[in-house]
């Protein structure tokens, strides 16, 4: 089975490490998470103005790309997807003011995602519109990504889901109509051999 999976937010812990950042220069002034007003996907707008450029700068820095930390049980779920004979396909969207972001995150998958059978010339894909990459299932942190992922690919008379929303602390109150998961809890056929 072919899985395309989102990079940031889903294995790829760039958020809570932006907020480490910040929190290291006195600059994490956010609003409390569970506020009811969080913008999740404006993380810029959430921010006062000193802590907006600070964040500008740490993303068009290669270093913050390359120092990502993985996201906790990403590396063995993944690992288990592919022992079980499914094929990762990442696809992510780019952050065009680091010029070396696309060589950065080529570098971040290969150091920690590396597999024999994994050709990173062709299966990464940088793009702000994932939708038009075929997969049997497609995994991502933003709900309008899957939903968009989903009306493209997924018949509504078929009772197996294939989009799925990697659930994160920063779209807990997204609202959504569709399966989701983080690593604790994986569907199990996407960790079973034949699943």
């Amino acid at each position: 089975m072919q899985i395309n999976m989102d990079v940031d937010g889903v294995v790829a812990d760039t958020i809570p490490y932006l907020f480490s950042l910040l929190k290291s220069e006195g600059l994490f002034d956010l609003k409390p998470i569970d506020d009811p007003h969080w913008r999740t996907w404006d993380v810029l707008g959430n921010l006062s103005p000193q802590a907006k450029k600070a964040t500008l700068d740490y993303w068009a820095n290669e270093q913050f790309w390359l120092n990502l930390p993985v996201v906790p049980f990403a590396q063995e779920k993944i690992d288990l997807m592919r022992i079980a004979g499914h094929h990762i396909n990442w696809i992510t969207a780019p952050w065009k003011s680091c010029r070396s972001w696309f060589e950065a995150r080529r570098e971040w998958l290969h150091k920690h995602f590396k597999h024999p059978d994994q050709d990173l010339e062709k299966d990464y894909h940088a793009t702000g519109n994932k939708t038009p990459v075929w997969a049997d299932v497609y995994i991502d942190d933003k709900p309008a990504s899957v939903e968009a992922w989903r009306e493209k690919w997924c018949n509504p008379y078929i009772k197996y889901e294939r989009a799925f929303l990697f659930e994160t602390n920063f779209n807990h109150n997204e609202q959504k109509d569709f399966s989701s998961f983080d690593w604790n809890n994986v569907p199990e056929f996407l960790v079973t051999p034949n699943g």
